[in-house]
């Protein structure tokens, strides 16, 4: 709605096919993408017209969601910052947020829950 008061567009003219925002619907409700991408996506879909799918992949926005991939780079992340781990252990949960941080930060376009899931289950 946000996008067609701004643009004075009528919903009937807008680039959009209800095909294509159902798509990006799915990719974010099944965690392919963020909200954030989401949102950007969105945007480019109504002043161009473009399938989302296209979008995300010319723009490399896919949300990392491979397990031995964040598993890896989680452990490696917490070996890295022992005073954080030493830290969340000690009830400081704001320390998992500073270890998400810096997955995040290495990956480039990791699902943030799935971090910090992952980051709870290797500090037990």
């Amino acid at each position: 709605m946000k996008l067609l008061v701004e643009n004075k567009t009528p919903i009937a003219e807008t680039l959009i096919t209800p095909e294509n925002f159902a798509e990006l619907l799915t990719y974010l409700l099944e965690g392919k993408i963020s909200s954030r991408v989401a949102k950007d996506v969105l945007r480019e879909m109504f002043s161009t017209g473009v399938d989302p799918s296209a979008i995300i992949e010319e723009k490399a926005l896919w949300q990392i969601s491979d397990t031995k991939l964040l598993g890896d780079t989680s452990e490696a992340i917490i070996h890295e910052n022992p005073k954080a781990v030493r830290d969340y252990r000690a009830g400081k949960h704001g320390s998992l947020q500073f270890l998400v941080g810096r997955v995040m930060k290495r990956l480039r376009g990791a699902n943030p829950d799935a971090v910090r899931k992952l980051l709870e289950e290797k500090m037990k």
